[in-house]
């Protein structure tokens, strides 16, 4: 969240995290109560897929449009959202990699005493251009 706040203050947007949980019907709730009460919000970035999932059914649900948004994680309700152009882009966290990689690292760490390497899972920005090459593998590897 800090990340994203930093961003944004650096292109002179200024931004506050809501806490919309990691349910998604708790999410919707949160959010769609935010955008009435905030109707002029700029844009939203979900910090988690549960979050970014419904971020599009809350800007209908506030009687919004037109509010860009986008977040982290791929799901195929995500990856549908951004097929559909109701959100512009998530960053991929590749979960796969941040999951198997540790393990990997822990066991070639203990057999060979390797040291663990430092790999970064989270460079991808997903928008429709690239939606081809990870909508089968979202919510699954992606």
């Amino acid at each position: 969240g800090q990340g994203v706040l930093s961003a944004l203050k650096a292109a002179g947007v200024q931004g506050e995290i809501i806490r919309g949980g990691d349910i998604a019907e708790q999410a919707l709730n949160v959010i769609s109560q935010y955008l009435l009460a905030n109707p002029k919000t700029a844009c939203i970035i979900g910090l988690a897929s549960a979050p970014t999932e419904v971020i599009p059914q809350a800007v209908e649900e506030a009687g919004l449009s037109n509010i860009p948004n986008g977040g982290f994680d791929l799901t195929p309700k995500i990856t549908a959202n951004i097929k559909a152009g109701l959100t512009t882009a998530s960053v991929d966290q590749q979960p796969f990699w941040q999951g198997f990689l540790p393990v990997l690292m822990a066991a070639y760490n203990k057999r060979y005493g390797l040291a663990p390497a430092s790999f970064n899972t989270s460079n991808a920005l997903i928008d429709k251009d690239k939606l081809k090459f990870i909508e089968k593998y979202a919510g699954t590897y992606r």
